[in-house]
This record gives C-alpha cells, structure tokens and sequence, in this order.
C-alpha cells in the first residue's frame, strides 16, 4: 500500500484456515500473509498446517483458526489526540464484544492503528472488525456506520 500525505486508508484480512463447518480441517499446505506500507509497516507470517506447535499452543493461535485484523493507515503523521482516540474506540468495541479476550488494540508508529483478533470461525471475527470499521468511520471522518453495499445480501 502506498499512501499520498493526507490519505487515509481503512482496510482488513481475514483468514479462514480450512472449513470447519464442513467438517474439513486445515490438515496441509501452507499460508502466507504479507501487508506492508513500504518503510512503515510490514506484516508477514507463514502458517504450515503441520506446525501444531503454532496452531495449538496458547502462545500461538490457541486452536482457533481464523486470524483477523483491520488496518487504519495514514499518509501523513496522526496526532497524538487522533491515534489515541482511534484505539480507545477500538477497545470500547472490543470490551463490549464475546471476542475480548482473544482480541486487541496497538499502534505501532504514528501512521498506523491495528485490532488483531483470534477466532473460532469466520462470523465472530467478521462481526468485531465491522464494528470497528463502523467506530473508525465515526472517528476520522465523522461518518456513520454503515455498512458497504456489496456485503448487503
């Protein structure tokens, strides 16, 4: 991603690891992430299905297997006031959701606001990152939260 000074990019990843619903584990094969906003912020990962270590350990993904994150980044430095709203509506959502306790809030630089969630499967974690879209939208461009037209079914 590349930002022009004054841009605001509100974005997010999802990752479903196999099919729980239809009874179709993540058994092999591998995934891999890669997000980054040259020189600001690199995401990378690599998840193996044969790594149980990762996937099992509560120190890794905890037997969930889905990932989520949504992404405020700006072209331009945020202010102290403005980031710190940014992650302080996040964590509201957060605290009022079922996934709190395996969901959080940071900034890692001055142009970049993260909530990272684990999740069982896809809904929850669906649900939690629209909410903070919607907190996001209220906070930087005093929007509200509606809901974009290709997810109405």
């Amino acid at each position: 991603m590349h930002l022009a000074p004054g841009a605001g990019l509100l974005g997010w990843d999802v990752t479903a690891l196999g099919l729980p619903g239809a009874s179709l584990p993540f058994a092999r094969g591998q995934f891999q992430q890669h997000l980054e906003v040259p020189g600001l912020w690199l995401e990378r990962g690599l998840i193996d299905a044969a790594d149980t270590r990762l996937l099992d350990s509560p120190l890794g993904l905890a037997g969930h297997r889905c990932l989520a994150s949504v992404f405020f980044v700006a072209g331009s430095p945020l202010g102290r006031e403005d980031r710190q709203g940014a992650l302080d509506a996040a964590r509201e959502v957060i605290d009022a959701h079922p996934l709190a306790a395996t969901a959080g809030a940071t900034s890692p630089n001055g142009r970049v606001v993260i909530v990272r969630a684990l999740a069982p499967l896809v809904e929850p974690a669906m649900d939690l990152m629209q909410r903070v879209r919607g907190a996001w939208r209220a906070h930087f461009w005093q929007l509200p939260p509606t809901r974009p037209r290709i997810w109405a079914m």
